[in-house]
């Protein structure tokens, strides 16, 4: 059930304030598990075959993408592009239907790896495959790569410029890391601005699972054109400004102090958590008023109902003189939520930590994150269930990163990191797994 809350509804008069407000997203499930009538989409596959994707690299790759064929429908549109010091186009966007499955399946058994690589050019005749899609057709290209781009363009602020631009054009970039010898910053980027995930298979045997993340969040999506509109009235309306600490595809000023955020899609069963603030500045009174309303509206289409949802919740803020002021109760999930988005930073300081080669402090930094939060949450006692799994899930999720070292520290949480501030979890982590280990932590 989609749940609507406020950290707190009073405010000390002459003081500034931020209040949290959380959205708890559930997306309803396929059912019976199964592909929902829904629009058509598509995916291109971006795959690096330089010499570095020897060693299995390449075959991991090529077997889950033979996986994946068997999960489109008729009507998704599906392009193979290959690159190394050149890229070719090795299956041209086209409608499954319309396809010759068992070429298509002998020309991916077929690619071998060859030479230097040229990222730039693979990614660039990727988007044009992607552009070729009919109108309204979401595409995503799920570029996968081993290495540094050598040949061609290699900063990493052009190849986000070229995200960027395409999600204009309803084309979301994916990334996936192979080995430990990938650019996580440019891979972690791109994944940015294109509005995508980032999965990093240092463990090369698991780009299967990051790969079919990635395609079930596309194909079992229940949710799409999910947003939420903060606004605020009254005294509210003039002193105050709304933020998010997470990454959203889209942020709108609207009229009337309202922001629109937008969250993309969510596939079956997935669970969120979005977060935002309202910073307030001083608002002076004498006698302690009414401070104004806090309105959150969410709006998103069911696609297992075909029905569009809005939900919409108000909140009175009561101005409170500061001889009268006492410190208000917060709700703790929202309490929790905001510590574990703040304490996500931490990640970012500690990867720059191991890049200057001190590792021990890195480690450390993440270890008292996790003490941190623990002790937040053994301090609480209306935690919800839901939200302690959740804090559980990240707390030992930062000891794992601390117990690693090297390129595996660093690429694992700068996923983490980008994760984290989607909040999307480890598709490494089974539900039913988590579930019993979070009930027996709790």
């Amino acid at each position: 059930m989609n749940n609507i809350k406020i950290e707190f509804q009073q405010i000390k008069a002459d003081s500034p304030a931020s209040i949290g407000l959380m959205v708890e997203l559930n997306a309803p499930a396929s059912p019976e598990n199964q592909l929902i009538s829904r629009s058509p989409r598509g995916v291109v596959f971006v795959v690096d075959r330089s010499g570095s994707m020897g060693g299995g690299r390449l075959e991991v790759v090529k077997s889950t993408i033979l996986d994946i064929l068997g999960q489109l429908d008729k009507n998704d549109y599906l392009s193979i592009v290959t690159f190394d010091h050149a890229a070719t186009v090795e299956l041209a966007l086209t409608r499954i239907q319309d396809a010759d499955i068992k070429a298509t399946r002998k020309l991916i058994g077929e690619l071998s790896t060859g030479g230097s690589t040229n990222l730039e050019r693979g990614y660039r005749i990727g988007l044009a495959e992607a552009a070729s899609a009919p109108s309204g057709v979401e595409v995503t290209v799920v570029l996968l790569s081993d290495g540094h781009a050598n040949q061609g363009n290699t900063e990493a602020q052009s190849f986000a410029q070229l995200a960027a631009g395409a999600t204009e054009h309803f084309i979301t970039t994916s990334t996936l890391g192979i080995g430990e010898a990938y650019d996580e910053r440019l891979l972690v980027e791109m994944s940015n601005t294109g509005k995508g995930n980032h999965f990093a298979a240092v463990d090369f045997a698991e780009a299967a699972i990051g790969l079919n993340s990635e395609i079930s969040d596309l194909l079992t999506r229940t949710v799409s054109g999910l947003s939420v509109t903060v606004k605020t009235e009254g005294e509210l309306q003039r002193f105050s400004r709304t933020r998010t600490p997470q990454y959203v595809h889209k942020t709108t000023n609207k009229p009337g102090q309202a922001v629109q955020f937008d969250l993309g899609a969510m596939g079956s069963l997935e669970e969120r958590n979005f977060v935002a603030e309202v910073v307030v500045q001083p608002i002076k009174s004498n006698t302690g008023s009414s401070a104004g309303q806090v309105i959150v509206e969410v709006t998103y289409l069911d696609e297992v109902s075909g029905q569009q949802v809005k939900l919409e919740k108000s909140f009175d803020i009561e101005l409170v003189l500061a001889e009268n002021w006492v410190e208000p109760a917060r709700d703790e999930d929202i309490v929790m939520e905001l510590a574990t988005l703040r304490s996500n930073t931490v990640k970012e300081q500690a990867i720059e930590l191991a890049r200057l080669g001190r590792m021990a402090e890195a480690q450390e930094l993440l270890t008292q994150a996790g003490v941190g939060l623990d002790a937040l949450a053994d301090s609480m006692q209306d935690l919800s269930p839901r939200n302690r799994a959740r804090a559980a899930r990240y707390r030992r999720e930062l000891t794992e990163l601390a117990s690693m070292d090297g390129e595996l520290f660093i690429k694992r949480s700068a996923e983490s990191h980008k994760r984290g501030m989607n909040s999307k979890v480890d598709p490494r982590h089974m539900p039913d797994q988590d579930q019993n280990t979070d009930e027996s932590e709790a």
